[in-house]
């Protein structure tokens, strides 16, 4: 009988040339955790006894969607963000950890306010809306993407989360959007063209590339974005994720366009990831 031990080591050398090592630990215990309903601390306090027969099926068909490349989230059909559950396939961004930086951000400058209006361009999984009507029940979120499948995974997840939010199809870059609403929220399509060859499979072979990479110019969804809040006829506050590398250009669009306030975050790793700002009458 194989205990968990015995597989774990398996695991680990069938992946070790596609992950390092602390992807590959990172790796077993998500599966770990999902698939026995126990805690990495259950295990490493039983891992010479636990036997594995009873869910070795599932995780070999665990090991083999990872040796093919494919993301540990879509085996599970699920994401965790911000302590909610979202769902995900290849038709959606999972959902990555600096967002949750943008989505604490503006939860900490808006928390007070007892009436919101945000809309969340480019909303994908649906991820920051959800989030944030999690966080803020009092506001009122609508998200918008160009993608059916896209807005069809976000609302099922709305569902799944008992959570309230407006999930509706637009083209961000053929038309007009926002009036209604005064803040602004947007984590566009912004990794440079020239670096797919630099990323990981996992991601440019199971993720959708018009959610990763903006069409020509990595600019181009925040000069729309910027343009239109320039024009919006009340207060906006603006909330990006950029690009480490863009970030000082879209802080230069938002500042010539005439929005205040404007300041480029840094997120946990000190990369220069998010900005903020504001169109005041």
């Amino acid at each position: 009988m194989k205990t968990w031990k015995e597989f774990r080591s398996q695991f680990k050398r069938q992946l070790e040339n596609r992950y390092e090592e602390s992807e590959r630990n990172a790796l077993f215990f998500y599966g770990f955790q999902e698939i026995t309903g126990n805690s990495k601390l259950h295990y490493h306090l039983h891992q010479d006894e636990l036997c594995i027969e009873e869910h070795l099926n599932s995780f070999e068909d665990l090991l083999k969607h990872l040796v093919e490349g494919k993301p540990i989230q879509h085996f599970f059909g699920w994401a965790g963000f911000c302590g909610l559950k979202i769902l995900v396939n290849h038709q959606v961004l999972i959902p990555r950890p600096e967002t949750e930086e943008l989505v604490n951000l503006i939860y900490q400058d808006l928390k007070e306010r007892d009436t919101l209006k945000v809309l969340d361009l480019g909303t994908g999984s649906g991820c920051i809306s959800l989030a944030l009507k999690n966080q803020l029940p009092q506001a009122k979120i609508k998200g918008v993407d160009l993608s059916d499948p896209a807005l069809e995974m976000a609302r099922k997840s709305a569902k799944i989360n008992s959570l309230n939010v407006d999930f509706e199809k637009l083209n961000i870059l053929n038309e007009s959007f926002g009036l209604d609403e005064d803040v602004w929220v947007s984590n566009p399509p912004y990794i440079p063209e020239r670096e797919a060859k630099e990323m990981e499979e996992h991601v440019i072979n199971h993720e959708p590339k018009m959610a990763l990479f903006a069409p020509g110019d990595p600019l181009i969804f925040y000069r729309k974005i910027i343009d239109q809040a320039s024009l919006h006829p009340k207060n906006l506050s603006v909330y990006f994720e950029v690009h480490y590398s863009l970030g000082h250009e879209v802080f230069k669009l938002m500042k010539n366009k005439g929005l205040e306030d404007v300041e480029l975050l840094m997120d946990g790793f000190g990369k220069p990831r998010m900005l903020r700002g504001k169109k005041i009458l």
